[in-house]
């Protein structure tokens, strides 16, 4: 949800507003210690156009550096970074931390977020097949994964959803 940034010789912590003009944050930019989630698939998938006026999930080419690391998890040639209304992952842990969730236009947000991704995932995986995914934090993009574990669009719409960092996950399509 927010960037935080080390500042001066105090480690003084300054949290960002991802959305707060003059930022210099946006959906190409992943900030520190955030969640980035990959997706991959067999055959090309379609992007979805980042919508600063209504944010929420969204899909890119890679873009960074980092992100073509990324490509060393993948069996299958077309990988994609996906982020959500929070312009990176971090907007797909819904009720991870539930202590610190009370804010419940943001927990919507997640909600709607997840939602979209499990709707586009539904469709895609009947287009092309099963998608892998993986989620790390930022600059973790070529680090060994640690958890694997089978996913189905309609697993991410579970009450306390979230990605695990170093997790690489097949997707499959919901059960009949």
């Amino acid at each position: 949800m927010f960037g935080r940034k080390k500042k001066g010789k105090g480690e003084t912590l300054r949290v960002l507003d991802p959305l707060a003009e003059g930022s210099g944050l946006g959906p190409d930019t992943v900030k520190p210690a955030c969640m980035a989630i990959y997706l991959a698939a067999d055959g090309p998938l379609p992007l979805v156009e980042w919508q600063a006026e209504a944010p929420g999930f969204y899909i890119i080419d890679l873009e960074t550096d980092n992100d073509r690391l990324v490509r060393v998890q993948f069996t299958v040639p077309h990988v994609y970074f996906a982020g959500s209304h929070s312009h990176c992952g971090c907007g797909f842990n819904y009720g991870r931390i539930s202590q610190f969730e009370r804010d419940s236009e943001e927990l919507a947000r997640k909600h709607n977020s997840l939602a979209a991704m499990s709707e586009y995932l539904a469709h895609e995986i009947g287009r092309v097949g099963e998608i892998e995914l993986f989620a790390c934090w930022d600059g973790d993009q070529a680090a060994d994964p640690e958890i694997h574990r089978a996913l189905t669009p309609g697993s991410l719409l579970g009450e306390r959803f979230f990605f695990h960092a170093r997790e690489l996950s097949l997707v499959r399509e919901d059960a009949a």
